[in-house]
């Protein structure tokens, strides 16, 4: 009787592709570490979150491991103890996976995201699937005696907010820069993107020419460019 031999789940492609994102997420955590974050943990906005994500949805679930040994690697890039950077890369790497899969069963998304409900149910799953890393990341600061209970919540609060914002950012450049959209200019769709356009360059007037500053009072200047990407 003969039996068929079993295959790798990995090609060597897939390998140099896991190694590759692993790298690139590695990096772009260390530099946001670096560069947006006043503790060495907690950062403005997690880019890496956005880039696995986009990876994953563009490239499939099998490709998660680049994700952790990346996220690994930024922990112990920025001193964190070997079970902290575990903990936490256990938390980046859940996030962006579920994201996927949630985001890949849903009918109504597509990774071409060439009508604005795709960019709703990207912004959606990412809302819900950023609790995950913000809920494991804090709580093993705590753990580590980074964090105090008193500043527990306001930092799993930021930490969602930077995974989301992340998300927001980074997966919708990817996943649509990395070919042209000609659909977006069709004749059918050009008031849509023009009026994309507007509210774009019109939001970085407002950010960085101080229009609408008495109208916009109530939020802080540097958060006004969110009210336009949302």
């Amino acid at each position: 009787m003969n039996r068929s031999i079993p295959t790798l789940i990995y090609t060597w492609q897939d390998l140099l592709a896991i190694v590759g994102l692993a790298g690139l997420y590695g990096l772009l955590a260390k530099a946001v570490l670096t560069y947006f974050s006043a503790s060495g943990n907690v950062t403005l906005i997690w880019f890496s979150g956005g880039l696995g994500l986009a990876v994953l949805l563009q490239k499939g679930l099998r490709y998660w491991p680049g994700i952790f040994i990346g996220a690994f690697a930024a922990g112990l890039m920025v001193d964190d103890a070997l079970w902290l950077s575990t903990c936490i890369a256990v938390g980046n790497t859940l996030e962006s996976a579920c994201a996927a899969w949630l985001l890949k069963r849903n009918p109504r998304f597509s990774v071409s995201l060439s009508q604005p409900q795709h960019f709703l149910w990207l912004a959606v799953v990412g809302i819900i699937c950023a609790v995950i890393s913000a809920s494991i990341g804090p709580w093993s600061l705590w753990l580590a005696g980074f964090l105090t209970t008193a500043q527990l919540l306001g930092t799993a609060l930021h930490w969602w907010m930077a995974d989301v914002f992340g998300i927001i950012f980074t997966t919708p450049l990817l996943l649509i820069w990395h070919g042209w959209p000609g659909s977006w200019f069709r004749l059918r769709r050009l008031p849509e993107t023009l009026l994309f356009v507007s509210l774009t360059i019109f939001s970085g007037q407002v950010l960085f020419s101080d229009w609408l500053t008495s109208q916009l009072s109530f939020a802080p200047h540097t958060y006004w460019t969110f009210f336009f990407i949302f």
